[in-house]
């Protein structure tokens, strides 16, 4: 006999596993497991408020939240607003007058975002759909992209120093009480514009569709061009008179330097002016480009407003030989009518250090009735040098020549001389030569080899001065050594001896490892964890902890894996929430009742063919 109540069931077009997965998906939608939890209990209050159905007594969003399109919560002391994007649906979002510092992620379908009087220093991405946004009176320094369907945006009283694209379609802007210096572009169908109190001097193009333009009238005191009905108002908002339209700036004086001629020694500045005048407000940018660049670009921190008849000057760092023959300018803008200076080049010169060596053109013994004549060598002595001789440090008369000529000289006694350099870009104007001494009819010259009291790095062939004899050197017994860059030696010092280099063995023989008693090496594991990307199915291979250590925060790639799948985001394991247990352990009963609901099914056919 067939059982009763299955066959009434199946007359009824469904069995007990249908029955019970209807029921167990019924409750899992009304407890609201897949709901996004809200963190601040001021934010659940605000949400149970002016949504009774759209939150839990566990503060989780339930599905009635997902249709919600307007939601206020201002004046609520709120400080997190995790979880909004719960909010699907919703269009219209005011937040106002709270204690907000960021805000999450918000609703991708969100139209209007109030967001005024919080401390926000920064806003999210903005969603595609959004019209209009206010977000005043916050600590904003800078706005995110704005969106082609954004028509308003008030972001007054903030820090923002310069604003992003505006998007063609935009016709409310007022961004008065900031810190900007430039509005590069104003939409062509933007009807009204509030850009008082801010370090504004010059306005872009004014497009025929403005109707209300609010600015400081005493800093914007000429407007690119006209547009017919235009209403001016001041910075209390009240209707003032049209500024003129712009005229070119006029270069009254090109550019003056500093300098005497156009040539510098490197490490000095130097100071540049010019003058401009014109209507209102000029604004200065000094420019710059070296030997090698192309084109001028602007000076940083070189930009100035001036009033119409004001000259302008600009002061350089120090200037270095590798700046040789770099170019300046100054360039004029009055509300995007620009002039430019005649460039000014300037030729840096290489720093020199005067020089002086002592050389004599006899044998180093001296016998009585020998003329000994002394040569001063120099560089970069200059056009018109001093020389001074010394004999037992008392000063030669007369002598200030290169050539000292010693007729009979007597014993113990030393020679030097001293030059003063007149060169260009000279580091030192007096310098001191090596010393000659005679003991006992025999010539020493200190110190041995000969070096110059202070030798420079020459820049360049040609701007060097030439010894006044080159084959001096050849006449000595001993050949004098070039000058050096070290520094004069004392006639009692000896030199160093060259000391050997140092003997580096290297062993390429590998090292034999040793197992030491007790110690077993140490054994690399791995472990194969997939990655999340979807596109790929590559594993990632990574060192694995040895047994007994904790497993560390981050594993780090095994060295053999490719670099391109070192950048594969592996999916963290986290621990489960209480809706994930939820959602777990619903499916896991729903599988035991249906396993049971089908054998107790297949018995029961069973008894119905037995009795048949």
């Amino acid at each position: 006999m067939e059982n009763k109540f299955v066959s009434r069931n199946r007359r009824a077009g469904f069995s007990y596993p249908s029955l019970y997965l209807l029921f167990i998906l019924f409750m899992i939608l009304q407890s609201g497991v897949f709901g996004q939890n809200i963190p601040d209990e001021k934010f659940a209050k605000a949400i149970r408020a002016s949504c009774s159905m759209c939150i839990d007594s566990a503060d989780n969003l339930t599905a009635h939240a997902e249709n919600i399109t307007y939601l206020n919560i201002e004046y609520q002391n709120i400080t997190n607003l995790v979880g909004i994007a719960g909010f699907s649906s919703l269009q219209h979002l005011d937040c106002s007058n709270n204690k907000l510092t960021h805000l999450p992620a918000l609703p991708q379908r969100l139209k209007i975002l109030y967001c005024s009087k919080n401390q926000l220093t920064a806003l999210p991405n903005l969603p595609q759909t959004l019209e209009d946004l206010t977000c005043s009176k916050n600590q904003l320094t800078t706005l995110p992209f704005l969106p082609n369907n954004l028509r308003f945006l008030t972001c007054s009283e903030n820090e923002i120093a310069r604003l992003p694209v505006l998007p063609n379609g935009l016709r409310y802007l007022v961004c008065h009480n900031n810190l900007l210096s430039q509005l590069s572009f104003l939409p062509p169908e933007i009807q009204i514009v509030e850009c008082y109190n801010n370090p504004l001097y010059c306005m872009p193009y004014l497009p025929n569709s403005l109707l209300t333009l609010a600015i400081d009238v005493d800093k914007v005191t000429c407007l690119p061009n006209t547009v017919a009905n235009l209403v001016v108002l001041n910075t209390s908002l009240s209707p003032t008179k049209t500024p003129p339209t712009c005229v070119s700036p006029t270069i009254q004086s090109q550019i003056v330097g500093s300098m005497s001629s156009d040539a510098i020694c490197e490490g000095q500045k130097v100071t540049l002016k010019a003058k401009a005048v014109g209507i209102g407000h000029l604004t200065a940018k000094w420019q710059r480009k070296k030997a090698t660049e192309a084109d001028f670009s602007n000076i940083s921190l070189s930009e100035m407003v001036y009033t119409s008849d004001t000259e302008s000057s600009f002061t350089s760092p120090e200037l270095h030989y590798l700046d040789n023959n770099v170019s300046y300018r100054c360039m004029f803008v009055n509300c995007n009518k620009t002039v430019f200076t005649d460039p000014v080049t300037i030729k840096v010169n290489p720093s020199v250090k005067p020089s002086v060596l002592l050389t004599f053109s006899t044998n180093t013994t001296v016998n009585t009735g020998t003329r000994v004549n002394l040569q001063a060598q120099s560089w970069n002595a200059g056009s018109t040098p001093v020389y001074q001789w010394l004999i037992n440090d008392e000063v030669v008369k007369d002598e200030i020549g290169t050539i000292l000529k010693l007729n009979d000289p007597n014993n113990d006694y030393s020679v030097k001389v001293q030059m003063i350099s007149n060169a260009d870009c000279r580091t030192s104007d007096t310098v001191v030569s090596n010393v000659l001494t005679l003991q006992s009819n025999k010539l020493i010259v200190s110190p041995e080899p000969i070096v110059a009291a202070i030798n420079p790095p020459i820049a360049s062939e040609t701007q060097q001065d030439k010894p006044t004899d080159v084959d001096v050197n050849k006449r000595l017994k001993k050949p004098i050594a070039p000058p050096q860059t070290q520094p004069p030696v004392s006639i009692h010092e000896k030199l160093p001896k060259n000391e050997e280099p140092v003997k580096v063995s290297i062993n390429n023989q590998p090292k034999n490892r040793v197992k030491k008693e007790g110690k077993v090496e140490k054994i690399k594991t791995a472990v194969l964890v997939k990655a999340s990307n979807e596109m790929s199915s590559e594993f990632v291979k990574f060192d694995a902890p040895e047994k007994g250590d904790d497993i560390p925060e981050k594993i780090k790639p095994h060295p053999e894996i490719p670099a391109i799948l070192h950048t594969s985001k592996i999916e963290p394991y986290k621990a489960f929430s209480r809706n994930d247990w939820l959602v777990v352990s619903g499916l896991g009963f729903l599988a035991l009742l249906t396993f049971w609901m089908y054998r107790s099914h297949k018995t029961a056919n069973k008894g119905d063919g037995s009795e048949a």
